[in-house]
């Protein structure tokens, strides 16, 4: 089987490149800041972010037209602009965030091959497919375990109204004029559609799942929960 990615639902085959699997394995790093203390030995680190990681793939390309592949190779990456959906065959259950600002350099031999690197700037969060998936909750005490060792940040959809609780953190949605409103612990931003209802929430933190078990509570004006848990590792 040839290996390939896709970056933004384009497979890399599909443009007649060929990449090779190295570049691909790394992990992102961790970004401190470091403070001296007077009369104690070493640094007090106080950890800040993970940072973005650069993923290359140094691949071949081959095409019969190399003008017209060429072309459609830098609008295929080039286009679009902002974070876009990356995967690949040698890490096939993970999705990556990731942007390409170029440029593109093509060494080719006789106009009907060539190679290149091509690098992405990615997000630290390797996000596992199966944290893609909607998980639905229908009773109050039910559990979802996290299977990494990382903290996720859910998409959750709340269908109904009242207060409900992931492990110690209490949330309350005081609109009752939709059927649903969703809650975005990312992006830290509560809506239905267009709407913002970020007025209509009441929270301390926005919640997260921890690695293990989590307890998910709610009132019984609230009938389901919609958790899209984004699992992730680095």
């Amino acid at each position: 089987m040839k290996n390939y990615f896709k970056f933004n639902d384009i497979s890399s085959l599909d443009m007649g490149v060929l990449p090779t699997g190295k570049g691909v394995f790394g992990s992102a790093e961790k970004d401190y800041k470091s403070f001296s203390v007077p009369g104690r030995n070493g640094d007090l680190l106080i950890f800040n972010r993970y940072k973005n990681v650069d993923v290359t793939y140094p691949a071949i390309v081959i095409g019969n037209d190399y003008k017209k592949l060429a072309s459609d190779l830098r609008a295929w990456l080039l286009a679009e602009n902002g974070y876009l959906k990356l995967e690949d065959t040698y890490n096939p259950d993970e999705i990556r965030l990731a942007a390409y600002s170029g440029p593109i350099d093509l060494n080719t031999i006789l106009l009907q091959a060539g190679s290149l690197n091509i690098s992405f700037n990615c997000k630290p969060e390797r996000y596992l497919k199966s944290g893609q998936q909607a998980v639905e909750i229908t009773e109050s005490g039910s559990t979802i375990v996290n299977p990494t060792s990382f903290e996720a940040r859910p998409l959750l959809v709340i269908f109904g109204y009242g207060s409900f609780k992931i492990n110690d953190v209490q949330t309350s949605i005081s609109v009752s004029t939709y059927e649903h409103v969703n809650i975005d612990c990312d992006a830290m931003i509560c809506y239905n559609g267009n709407v913002n209802l970020n007025q209509y929430l009441v929270i301390g933190d926005f919640p997260t799942l921890k690695a293990g078990e989590n307890t998910i509570e709610f009132d019984s004006t609230i009938t389901k929960i919609q958790i899209t848990p984004r699992w992730w590792r680095v």
